[in-house]
C-alpha cells in the first residue's frame, strides 16, 4: 500500500507539471511515456438504490533499445446510497518487460482478450465477480506472436511466492476481423480451479457478439452479450447470464438498453434488467459515465 500511496503521489506531482516543462521532459525522452486515465460511473436503480464507483487507470512506458519496459495500474473505489464504501478494489498492478515476440509480467494482470461488448454498469460488474475478468496474480509469460500466456499465480490473489500455487495458461487467436475466441485455465495440485471460453463474433462491422462459458470449483456460468452500434453516438446493448453454483438453485438476468453518447466523455445508459429466479425483480436502470485521460510524459 505504502508504495502504491508513493506512486500516486508521483502521478499527482506529474499532473501538476507545465506545460513547457511537460513538453521539455518529452522532448528529452522521447521514448518514454506516463498518462493517468479515470472512469466515473453511476447508477441506479428503481429510484432506490443508487451505486457509483471511480477507476484510476495509471500507465507509464519506456524503450531500452530492443526492449520495452512498462508498468499499468487499474483502481476501483464503490459506494452505494446503502452508506457502504469499498476498500480500494486492484484489478491490475503489474511491471511488464519484453520485445517484439516474448514479454514477461510481474503482478496482478487481465488476461481479457475480447473485453468491447458492454452493457449497464451493475451488470458488466455483476459477470467480472463470475470471473468472466480473467485476472490473475502471479508471474507470467507471453509469446506474442501465437498470443500463448502461461505463468505461476496465486488462488488468493496475494503476489509472493509461497503463495504461487496455481498453473494458469491462456490462448485466444482471431480467425479474421470477424470471429475469435479466447480459452484459459488454472489448475492447483489437487484440481483444476477455472476454466473459460469466449467467443466473440462480429458479423458486420456495427455488431458484436461476446459468448463466455465460465467454469470454477463453486459454481459455473455462460453469459451471451449483443451490442449494435446503431449511430455513431448511439449503442444498443442486450445481455443474459445464467449462473448454476454447486450448492444451490441456479439463478440469471437479461438486460436491455441503450447506451448514448453525450461528448466531452459523457455517456448516458438507460436499461431494463429481469432476474430469472423464481422472484427475480424488473429492475429500471439509469446510469451515467465519464471517461478522462491525461497525458504525463
Amino acid at each position: 500500500m505504502k508504495k502504491l500511496l508513493r506512486y500516486l503521489l508521483i502521478i499527482a506531482m506529474l499532473w501538476n507539471v507545465h506545460t513547457t516543462d511537460a513538453q521539455a521532459l518529452a522532448e528529452r525522452y522521447q521514448n518514454t511515456h506516463a498518462a493517468v486515465a479515470m472512469t466515473v460511473r453511476g447508477e441506479t436503480q428503481n429510484a432506490d438504490y443508487a451505486e457509483g464507483d471511480v477507476l484510476v487507470t495509471p500507465t507509464a512506458s519506456t524503450q531500452l533499445g530492443n526492449l520495452h519496459l512498462g508498468y499499468g495500474g487499474t483502481f476501483r473505489k464503490v459506494v452505494n446510497t446503502d452508506g457502504e464504501t469499498s476498500e480500494l478494489q486492484t484489478f491490475v498492478h503489474k511491471a511488464n518487460v519484453g520485445n517484439d515476440t516474448w514479454d514477461l509480467t510481474v503482478g496482478r494482470d487481465s488476461f481479457r482478450e475480447f473485453g468491447s461488448a458492454t452493457t449497464t454498469i451493475g451488470f458488466d460488474n455483476y459477470m467480472s465477480g463470475r470471473g468472466v475478468s480473467r485476472c490473475f496474480t502471479g508471474v507470467f509469460v507471453g509469446h506474442q506472436p501465437s498470443h500463448l500466456r502461461l505463468g505461476i499465480a496465486s488462488s488468493d490473489t496475494t503476489l509472493s511466492p509461497s503463495h504461487w500455487d496455481s498453473l494458469m495458461g491462456s490462448w485466444s487467436h482471431r480467425f479474421d476481423d470477424h470471429f475469435g475466441f479466447q480459452v484459459h485455465g488454472a489448475a492447483t495440485r489437487d484440481h483444476l480451479d477455472k476454466a473459460g471460453l469466449a467467443l466473440e463474433w462480429r458479423p458486420i462491422d456495427r455488431v458484436t457478439l461476446l459468448s463466455d462459458i465460465m467454469y470454477s470449483r463453486s459454481e459455473s456460468s455462460a453469459s451471451l452479450i449483443g451490442n449494435w452500434q446503431a449511430t455513431d453516438r448511439l449503442k444498443v446493448f442486450a445481455g443474459a447470464e445464467v449462473t448454476d453454483p454447486s450448492d444451490s438453485s441456479a439463478t440469471g438476468k437479461v438486460v436491455v438498453g441503450a447506451e448514448g453518447d453525450l461528448g466531452h466523455g459523457f455517456k448516458a445508459i438507460g436499461a431494463v434488467e429481469q432476474g430469472l429466479s423464481s422472484d427475480g425483480q424488473t429492475i429500471g436502470v439509469l446510469g451515467l459515465k465519464f471517461n478522462g485521460s491525461r497525458s504525463l510524459l
